[in-house]
């Protein structure tokens, strides 16, 4: 979780298993702005949330294969020496 302020200073937003623009308005609607005005989106939902419009990419996976996405995510940051 990073603060609204944050959003300013980044060029990448990942939402995943949230739906901010239903739980917290305010934040989803800062994100819905950067992301209008270029800021690459990923939404990581199976659902297609209002905020996953907006997003560059939107990955719809099958309830409950988060924590595999995550884990691979982890491991070619590790592997690559991203991290």
């Amino acid at each position: 979780t990073n603060s609204i302020e944050d959003l300013k200073y980044t060029d990448c937003m990942m939402v995943i298993g949230a739906n901010p623009t239903e739980g917290h308005p305010v934040t989803g609607a800062k994100i819905k702005q950067q992301a209008m005005k270029g800021k690459t989106l990923i939404v990581i939902d199976p659902r297609r949330t209002e905020l996953a419009r907006y997003a560059q990419h939107h990955l719809q996976l099958r309830p409950g294969t988060n924590m595999a996405v995550l884990d691979m995510m982890l491991y070619y940051i590790i592997k690559e020496g991203l991290e």
